[in-house]
């Protein structure tokens, strides 16, 4: 009978690093304008890209990404992530919705390229926020000579399904 305390007691000091990971949440982190609009400004004297994009945090089940576009974008899908987008500044216009076409998979649960066909357009400017939930065809619309800079939170709502 004495035996079992002891045996629970080491049981539960070889795996107590794991129980202290779990219990302990993430630290905060602050990531300031300036870094914000560093990670996606073009250096002097550079031709802006047609997009520049930085991830700024990765937590698991959400990432973040500074981006700039300076041009009309892909089509795309994700089917495991949510698109929670700040416009920060600059205007575009997103294709959102309808039925996506001639998509490519780029990534597992990833469909970029081809078209949407029956989507509707919705301009977003500085200060807009959009939600575009997992499996929604989406596009980025920017006018020549013009850009969009914006904040992107991609939050997993359910793992990909494995290749078939």
């Amino acid at each position: 009978m004495t035996r079992l305390p002891i045996l629970i007691a080491a049981l539960l000091a070889l795996d107590a690093p794991r129980l202290r990971a779990q219990a302990s949440p993430p630290l905060p982190q602050h990531i300031g304008h300036e870094e914000l609009r560093a990670a996606v400004t073009p250096a002097d004297g550079a031709a802006a890209p047609p997009m520049s994009a930085k991830p700024v945090c990765d937590r698991g089940s959400y990432t973040c990404i500074a981006l700039r576009r300076t041009a009309t974008g892909e089509p795309e899908l994700h089917e495991a992530w949510d698109d929670v987008m700040f416009i920060q500044a600059g205007s575009g216009v997103l294709l959102v919705g309808g039925e996506l076409r001639g998509a490519r998979t780029s990534a597992p649960g990833e469909l970029r390229g081809g078209e949407i066909r029956g989507g509707e357009r919705q301009r977003l400017v500085a200060g807009d926020m959009m939600i575009v939930p997992a499996g929604t065809p989406h596009q980025f619309e920017v006018a020549p000579g013009e850009s969009v800079t914006y904040l992107v939170v991609k939050v997993r709502r359910s793992a990909p399904e494995a290749p078939k």
